[in-house]
């Protein structure tokens, strides 16, 4: 049987997870595209937030630059505290190992509730490359809590919406922090044009954020499971086609 929409995507908002948060940010930008709304959200509801910048931005501007506006955006957001490892840009998988040492750092430091990490389905290595090195430094340290996959410029598997009306201009005056990113590309509308697109299954909100809902002791490789209800009933036919032929 083929599966039905209910099984791909949440047609309710969820509430926010419990704090402290931990956010890891493959680039400055991407926490403030990926979640700023939901970061707003938090911050206002008492939530401390961290955010941890992985790469320097240095493949796509000056750090420096990128660091002032990132503490910009987190001045406007609410968030409490800021981290930068400072890995090369683009460099992430290659430098996976002193990503892992790091965030198994902060967890001790900080002992968040729920950690964030980019969707598997981002298109930029660096997004999934942080998710897989957070990933094993969560299960290295013994981290007990949420992960929760965020999207930043594609939609992937979700099992969580968040409605962020309350706080979208929030997030784009967040978003215009990073001016020396948007003068590059038409971030501002694709990210405005994705949170717009979460609301086809809610009835009443028009901005929400997309997420993919763990607890720590399950492998961040169950989103591949839910992508599979997309071929349920369809490898089977597929089958039964094939051997006719």
């Amino acid at each position: 049987m083929i599966s039905v929409e209910q099984e791909l995507v949440p047609y309710e908002c969820s509430r926010l997870p419990p704090g402290p948060y931990l956010i890891f940010a493959p680039h400055p930008d991407d926490e403030t595209f990926g979640m700023g709304g939901t970061i707003a959200h938090a911050a206002a509801d008492g939530i401390n937030i961290a955010v941890a910048f992985v790469t320097d931005g240095s493949g796509d501007g000056n750090p420096q630059e990128r660091k002032r506006e990132a503490q910009k955006a987190a001045e406007i957001l609410g968030v409490s505290r800021l981290f930068f490892l400072n890995v090369r840009d683009r460099n992430a998988w290659a430098e996976r190992e002193h990503i892992c040492k790091g965030a198994e750092r902060l967890l001790d430091e900080l002992r968040p509730k729920t950690v964030f990490s980019p969707s598997l389905f981002e298109y930029h290595p660096d997004h999934r490359a942080t998710t897989v090195a957070v990933w094993q430094s969560i299960k290295d340290a013994g981290w007990e809590g949420s992960v929760w996959l965020y999207e930043i410029g594609h939609q992937g598997e979700i099992n969580r919406l968040i409605s962020i009306d309350t706080y979208i201009d929030r997030k784009v005056e967040a978003i215009r922090m990073y001016s020396s990113q948007l003068a590059k590309n038409r971030y501002e509308e694709v990210v405005l044009s994705i949170n717009k697109a979460r609301t086809f299954t809610l009835r009443n909100s028009r901005f929400a954020e997309g997420f993919f809902a763990l607890e720590s002791h399950e492998s961040i490789f169950k989103v591949l499971e839910h992508r599979k209800l997309y071929l349920k009933g369809l490898l089977s036919l597929w089958k039964r086609l094939v051997k006719r032929v």
